[in-house]
């Protein structure tokens, strides 16, 4: 079983787990760990991005370093 445990700020992601008892369990736990990082980054990016769209639509499109 894998519990995953991600950190906010920082772009690490550590992962503890039982012994593997062959290959293609340790496959299965590789892929399964890529595709939750890659869900993770394209949330964060999404958000920023919805961010961004929020502060030009308050500033009426004018540039705002953020």
């Amino acid at each position: 079983m894998l519990i995953r445990v991600s950190t906010h700020r920082l772009s690490c992601v550590i992962v503890f787990a039982t012994p593997v008892a062959d290959i293609a369990e340790l496959k299965a736990r590789r892929k399964d760990a890529v595709y939750t990082v890659i869900d993770d980054v394209l949330k964060n990016n999404w958000q920023k991005l919805e961010h961004r769209f929020d502060i030009l639509r308050a500033t009426n499109g004018a540039y705002a370093e953020s």
